[in-house]
């Protein structure tokens, strides 16, 4: 089988990967050399000339691509860091912490129309998803410790910079975004269902390992799965969604129904899951690969798994390759 998609995929993700660890300079250091290694390749007739233009083409429209974020997109919102000023937008996550304190993702627009993302760390206002969120303050770089990179795990979702922990919040009830409230309703009429019957502390556990729930587990043990470096534990996967596929499959070819509606079925379902657990990059990832291998028999092409892992990341680090820096997106 000829994997064309992994002789673009492949250099397009290492790249990236190199580009946005690095500093700009170094890459461009590194990069030739890696040009030079491919072309002693391409001498000893190790590859070919078209896998050998595939490769330099891919990592040249990664290295493009990662300039252009930077310039369009991250540049402009980093000019207010260590400013004062003001910050207007839509919540798009939420989570609450003990102590009656939450912490808002925001999307929106600084005071003089710059669009970004900002994360806020406040007093639980009761804000759901949709509602608008009106800062005032100081903005800096979200920053980690030893354990977490805070500065990375941000950039992966697009969020540069966090108000300061003495700005002013307000928050502003909508009715927008009726259906993910709903499902993020449910979500928490489970999670309290499943803490009901197997206690707080197992129960908080395995709300957090079905639904992606991270209110549900107390401090210490939140704090101890970081230490042991097992945080991962207590999330959702792409084993969750790839399950509850297998199970929709499974019934699909028990009823003998068409593969074009068994593909549409399989859509229906990871878009439903996708957003009851807040549409994690582990989500999203194995959502897009599932799809990609169901839709090669509606072609008449073979499925590959190589071919789809590729697709997908590119898919998914085309409008934001900092998601490179994702310890979900690289696990």
């Amino acid at each position: 089988m000829k994997r064309k998609m992994v002789w673009i995929g492949v250099p397009w993700l290492l790249t990236l990967y190199l580009t946005t660890a690095c500093r700009i300079s170094v890459s461009m250091c590194l990069l030739p050399a890696v040009f030079m290694l491919l072309g002693a390749f391409r001498l000893f007739r190790r590859i070919s000339t078209a896998q050998l233009l595939r490769i330099l083409v891919s990592a040249c429209l990664a290295f493009g691509s990662v300039l252009l974020y930077r310039g369009v997109v991250m540049k402009p919102v980093l000019a207010h860091d260590g400013t004062y000023g003001t910050f207007s937008g839509k919540v798009i996550s939420c989570t609450a912490y003990d102590g009656d304190k939450a912490s808002y993702q925001v999307k929106g627009s600084f005071g003089d129309g710059t669009s970004g993302k900002l994360l806020v760390y406040t007093d639980d206002l009761g804000a759901d998803y949709g509602d608008t969120l009106e800062i005032a303050g100081g903005f800096s770089a979200p920053s980690g410790n030893a354990l977490w990179n805070g500065t990375a795990y941000y950039q992966a979702k697009g969020i540069f910079l966090e108000a300061s922990a003495d700005a002013y919040v307000r928050c502003v009830p909508t009715d927008h975004a009726k259906t993910v409230r709903m499902l993020r309703q449910y979500r928490a009429k489970i999670s309290a269902r499943i803490c009901t019957l197997a206690g707080t502390e197992a129960g908080g556990l395995v709300s957090a390992m079905l639904l992606g729930t991270k209110s549900t587990i107390s401090s210490e043990t939140n704090a101890l799965l970081t230490q042991q470096g097992m945080r991962h534990v207590a999330s959702v996967s792409g084993m969750h969604l790839v399950l509850l596929l297998s199970v929709w499959m499974a019934l699909s070819k028990r009823i003998r129904l068409d593969r074009r509606l068994a593909f549409l079925g399989a859509f229906a379902w990871i878009l439903f899951y996708a957003v009851l657990v807040e549409t994690p990059v582990s989500i999203l990832r194995a959502g897009l690969m599932y799809l990609l291998v169901l839709s090669g028999p509606l072609f008449f092409r073979r499925a590959d798994t190589l071919n789809s892992l590729c697709i997908a990341g590119i898919l998914m680090t085309l409008f934001n390759p900092y998601r490179m820096q994702d310890a979900s997106f690289l696990l």
